[in-house]
């Protein structure tokens, strides 16, 4: 199964990192829950999880890697084309 899901993600190509970081968080979470095993309410089960979101974002925030080019962050700004801003063309 690892080796279908690096095809996968060649074939998709650098969108689906956002996927991958999604999916290894939702590990976590279950690996966290299977020992747990059983929770006595929910308020238990919103600590374990966001536990775990916390952990991940303090990582992520003292990381050397950077999860978004300073590229990506740049088009965060702009504003969106729109229609009226595209000039539309004839072709025969």
């Amino acid at each position: 199964m690892a080796v279908v899901a690096r095809q996968s993600h060649a074939v998709i190509g650098p969108s689906a990192t956002g996927v991958v970081l999604l999916e290894r968080i939702n590990g976590e979470i279950k690996r966290r829950t299977n020992v747990v095993g059983i929770f006595p309410n929910d308020a238990s089960i919103i600590r374990l999880v966001t536990d775990a979101l916390v952990e991940t974002h303090d990582e992520w925030a003292v990381s050397e890697r950077r999860y978004l080019s300073e590229e990506s962050m740049t088009k965060i700004g702009e504003p969106i084309a729109t229609v009226d801003d595209v000039p539309l063309a004839i072709t025969a």
